[in-house]
C-alpha cells in the first residue's frame, strides 16, 4: 500500500468520555492506560472498550463505581454524566437498576 492508500483509507482513532453514553455496562472491558499528550508529566486514565470503541473512564468516576458496587453487587450498569470543562469537571455516576 502506498501512502496515498493509505492516507485516503486512515481513520483517526479518538477516546471519547464515557459520560456520552447511555448506558455504562459494569461488566466493559477496561484498561489503564498512561498518557502524555499535551502535558510535562506522564498519567493514568482508564480507557473502556464499549462496542469497538474506546471511552476515557475518569478517576472519580471509577470510586463512585466502586461504592456503588459494594452496596448494589448486582448492578449491571451505569450512567455518567458530566458537568464542566477542565479542571473545573464534575462527573455524577447514577446505578441503572433497570436491564
Amino acid at each position: 500500500m502506498d501512502l496515498k492508500e493509505a492516507a485516503t483509507k486512515f481513520v483517526a482513532k479518538t477516546i471519547s468520555n464515557v459520560a456520552v453514553l447511555d448506558r455504562v455496562p459494569i461488566n466493559a472491558e477496561i484498561e489503564l492506560k498512561t498518557f502524555k499528550e499535551g502535558t510535562k508529566e506522564e498519567y493514568e486514565s482508564y480507557i473502556a472498550t464499549i462496542e469497538g470503541n474506546e471511552f476515557y473512564i475518569a478517576m472519580s468516576v471509577m470510586g463512585q463505581i466502586q461504592e456503588f458496587i459494594a452496596d448494589m453487587p448486582g448492578l449491571k450498569a451505569v450512567r455518567v454524566k458530566k458537568n464542566g470543562e477542565g479542571l473545573n469537571t464534575r462527573y455524577v455516576v447514577i446505578p441503572l437498576t433497570g436491564d
